[in-house]
């Protein structure tokens, strides 16, 4: 304590915080220091150290006693302290700790503020009430309603007219409220100021109605509230307009000339600009940004930037409007001032060379018809050339499918004459068959006969029974039946026969006819039936012919006659 400039020792253990004024002891004094919280009593004579309270050695910062007379200590990165001390303010009797658990979003960050005489608690997001009757604290909605959903307010402070400034991690301000009760915030006019305010202990002191201190990096800041601020409109004008086409910039409208500029026209030679920009506020002009934006080319306005000026390069030709605006330190956006300008087409693409074009294009598309017309013809008449081939080609083609289908016909007659073969030889078969069974009758009939002649009998009728006998004999052996059968025979089967005894002449009638019935592929029993004679018989008469033909043991007999 400094008493006639001479300063003398109160407290010895180091710096302190915060100090609050005991309610209903005006002569005591609480402080926090960086170790607990200490008693001090005031009298004329100064401050005089009593104690330091054990039972609490937190650093306390923050100091405020609620209506009901408790001490509440706000630590930074642990929570809220509610302490009791006894009647006799002699000793701590109870400390209540609160954090994350109690409602909070967080451990940290956790602040105490008095409004309206009542306490409130900023925390890391949003503005918190003690509920008593639950021991838990619950989110105040009016105020937190006032700011963003991740803005952190750091300090609040209320004047006697029950404003309230404030300092937040987005922005420093004042809230009002008016006649209804409805608050509204101010926070452009401290926007210059933000980036004063020191970084860590934010501390804001209302001194009297109208002044209010705020505590900066390199020193106090004062805000009289009594001296209206007016922020007047500006203006943001192009200062140059420089063309970058060539290997040195030249500049092409400037000053008075640029101001009264209107559709300026420029060859498309210059069409890369540079346009460079200022805004007449001048309070903080570090802090102005600058958001441009060129008609017909950008798609919309730029981002907020400090650089003043813009370049453009290769801008194809066309009517263009480059605005610019500015915003200052108080977020006030000025007037777009717009400069029209015109970038015109190379010769290239000039409308006297599109005319030329043009006539260039009849005189091509004339000759390109010319040649297609010719080509036209050209083709017309090699098609007709391609066309009577195709033609000559197709007559060839008919006279090939006429004889392909003479051909057929001839095919068809053969397989008709080969089918009628086939039935002769199904009749010769039959033919074959029916003798066959009228020899096997005619032979039983002689068996039965000559079992009659041999078990006796009359005289006269065995005569006429050996007639009889002989008649059969001669009807089984006749040759009408043998020459008949060998004509068809041998229509069916190519002159078989002929040509088996030209091949072989000395064959026997008896081996011929052995042949055609091995031709007609018989059984061994059915040759001996047509042959009348026993089966051992046809076995002899086959080996016999056999020699004949100088078939060697290999050789199958049927097979030679099927093939001959």
């Amino acid at each position: 304590m400094i008493q006639n400039n001479i300063a003398r020792l109160i407290y010895p253990q180091g710096g302190a915080w915060d100090f609050v004024a005991v309610p209903n002891q005006p002569d005591k004094l609480l402080f926090g220091s960086y170790v607990g919280i200490n008693l001090l009593s005031s009298s004329p004579e100064g401050l005089q150290f009593l104690q330091q309270f054990k039972g609490l050695e937190e650093s306390s910062r923050v100091l405020e006693f609620d209506k009901d007379g408790e001490l509440w200590m706000a630590h930074g990165y642990k929570g809220l302290f509610r302490i009791k001390f006894d009647a006799d303010l002699q000793k701590i009797s109870s400390v209540q700790f609160y954090n994350s658990k109690s409602g909070f979003p967080s451990d940290q960050l956790i602040n105490m503020e008095e409004i309206n005489n009542e306490l409130i608690f900023p925390a890391l997001r949003g503005i918190y009430r003690f509920n008593k009757a639950k021991n838990k604290f619950e989110l105040d909605k009016a105020y937190s309603a006032l700011f963003g959903p991740e803005e952190h307010v750091v300090e609040m402070e209320q004047d006697i007219h029950g404003s309230i400034y404030f300092i937040s991690n987005e922005r420093v301000g004042k809230i009002t409220f008016d006649k209804f009760g409805k608050p509204s915030i101010e926070d452009k006019l401290f926007k210059n100021i933000k980036e004063q305010l020191n970084d860590d202990l934010s501390y804001i002191q209302v001194l009297d109605l109208n002044n209010v201190i705020f505590g900066a990096k390199d020193g106090f800041i004062h805000y009289n509230a009594a001296k209206t601020k007016r922020l007047a409109p500006y203006y943001t004008r192009l200062a140059h307009v420089i063309s970058t086409s060539a290997e040195e910039d030249s500049l092409l409208l400037t000053g008075r000339k640029l101001d009264m500029a209107t559709d300026t026209e420029l060859p498309f030679a210059l069409n890369s600009l540079r346009f460079v920009y200022a805004a007449s506020y001048f309070e903080q002009f570090e802090k102005t940004q600058y958001q441009y934006y060129l008609e017909n080319f950008d798609t919309g306005w730029s981002g907020w930037t400090n650089k003043t000026e813009k370049e453009y390069t290769n801008l194809p030709e066309g009517t263009y409007i480059f605005r610019v605006r500015a915003k200052n330190v108080y977020d006030t956006v000025s007037e777009a001032k717009p400069f029209k300008f015109t970038v015109k087409p190379p010769f290239y693409r000039s409308p006297f060379a599109f005319t030329i074009y043009t006539l260039l294009g009849i005189v091509v598309v004339g000759s390109v018809f010319f040649q297609v017309d010719r080509r036209f013809k050209k083709e017309k008449r090699r098609l007709i050339l391609d066309k009577e081939r195709k033609l000559g080609q197709k007559e060839m083609e008919i006279r090939e499918i006429t004889n392909q289908s003479e051909q057929e016909i001839d095919r068809l007659r053969d397989e008709k004459l080969q089918a009628e073969i086939d039935h002769k030889n199904r009749e010769l078969t039959y033919s074959t068959l029916h003798l066959i069974n009228k020899n096997e009758l005619l032979n039983s009939v002689k068996l039965e006969l000559q079992s009659i002649l041999k078990n006796g009998g009359s005289a006269a009728p065995q005569e006429e029974l050996k007639k009889i006998i002989r008649s059969i004999d001669q009807n089984i052996i006749s040759e009408v039946d043998w020459k008949q059968f060998e004509v068809h025979f041998n229509h069916v089967h190519g002159d078989f026969i002929h040509r088996l005894q030209d091949q072989f002449p000395s064959l026997t009638p008896q081996e011929i006819k052995l042949s055609t019935y091995l031709r007609l592929n018989l059984t061994t029993k059915d040759i001996a039936q047509l042959l009348n004679i026993s089966v051992r018989g046809v076995e002899i008469s086959r080996y016999r012919l056999r020699k004949r033909l100088n078939l060697d043991r290999a050789d199958n007999l049927t097979d030679f006659m099927l093939k001959f």
